[in-house]
């Protein structure tokens, strides 16, 4: 588990409103996503970083005028901490959120986020991959974590603006920093929010929450560590279930050039299944394997108190009961991350179905 990781930054920007509505019409998430992602910063089980080593602009708990926050805003906050006297450098999150853009005519993966004072004619812009790239080049710190959760638009008419700082590299120090990116959408791609069932139906951005949803559950890798390659996969497995019938662009996911980023070293949270068992019989006991075909449990009515009864093969979930719906014949349990077959046997008949943990319910 990542606890009290002093060398670990952040800066988190969110932009909700933009003085020109025309142009940048107002969304629901950033900053909202901004606070649930910070709160996984702070968790001792999440990213451990220290309250006092995380910028969020704007400020919390403050009034945001029109126009609110501005590339200036981001350049100070960067250059602050770069000034900070005697800090341990080890990891930097850089998180964006608002509307922003990519160049058509750019050959590279660089995106930008659009400066809340940007209108038609003047294109403020934050540099959020060239941000990154700068901290790379320069060694500035061992590893980078990129989250740019904007729209990808690919612009011919409007330019990413460089950021004001110093033309240096660092070869030698530049040398095996680690640099992780996710953006809300591939190139010319388009981010979105809508509401998300999870959340009780309150809006948020589908990156930031499959993200999120990553860190916490995706599983270990064979050293017990969830990294960039396994957050990538779990995100490319769940990114359907997610959207539903409303398909979106997918986001796009940049791995280090060479070895890989830990997110976490403990075990992955696991995810909740809902069943929903049609005319079960007191002969009915419905069989869950892994893509394996290990048996991980079986669930059988219990007469003649009509209760469910859970016996675990796996010890993936060994102390989790079974949680009832409502009705016994709808009921949830938790399991990790991964695909699954449910498998129903009546009276000497049985029907099966593959499922995706922690995606749309499973109906037998």
């Amino acid at each position: 588990v990542y606890m009290n990781r002093p060398g670990d930054h952040a800066i988190l920007i969110g932009i909700d409103k933009y003085a020109s509505d025309s142009m940048f019409p107002s969304l629901q998430s950033p900053a909202k996503d901004m606070s649930r992602f910070k709160k996984w910063l702070m968790s001792s089980d999440g990213g451990g970083v220290e309250q006092s080593n995380i910028y969020q602009i704007p400020k919390p708990n403050t009034v945001v005028p029109k126009g609110v926050p501005t590339m200036q805003d981001f350049q100070d906050v960067f250059s602050e901490l770069l000034e900070k006297p005697a800090v341990t450098r080890e990891r930097l999150y850089l998180y964006f959120s608002g509307h922003g853009f990519s160049q058509r005519l750019e050959n590279s993966q660089s995106t930008s986020l659009y400066a809340a004072n940007a209108s038609h004619y003047s294109r403020y812009n934050i540099a959020g991959t060239e941000y990154a790239n700068w901290t790379k080049n320069t060694g500035t710190f061992k590893e980078i974590v990129l989250v740019m959760d904007c729209c990808r638009d690919a612009e011919v008419i409007t330019t990413i603006t460089p950021p004001p700082l110093p033309s240096l590299q660092d070869p030698d120090a530049a040398f095996g920093v680690k640099l992780f990116c996710i953006y809300g959408a591939p190139k010319g791609g388009k981010a979105q929010e809508r509401p998300i069932k999870e959340l009780g139906n309150d809006v948020s951005s589908l990156l930031t929450h499959i993200f999120i949803k990553a860190l916490e559950h995706a599983p270990t890798d064979i050293n017990g560590h969830i990294n960039g390659y396994g957050i990538k996969k779990f995100i490319e497995d769940q990114w359907n279930d997610l959207c539903g019938d409303s398909p979106a662009d997918p986001p796009a996911v940049f791995l280090p050039e060479v070895g890989d980023i830990i997110f976490r070293r403990s075990a992955p949270k696991p995810l909740k299944q809902i069943f929903q068992i049609l005319n079960w019989a007191d002969t009915s006991q419905l069989l869950i394997k892994d893509n394996n075909e290990n048996p991980i449990c079986t669930i059988k009515l219990q007469a003649p108190e009509n209760q469910l009864e859970i016996v675990w093969q796996s010890q993936q979930s060994a102390d989790s009961p079974v949680k009832t719906e409502g009705v016994n014949s709808t009921f949830s349990i938790p399991l990790n991350a991964g695909l699954y077959r449910a498998v129903l046997k009546t009276k000497g008949k049985q029907k099966s179905v593959l499922f995706q943990s922690g995606g749309e319910n499973v109906r037998l």
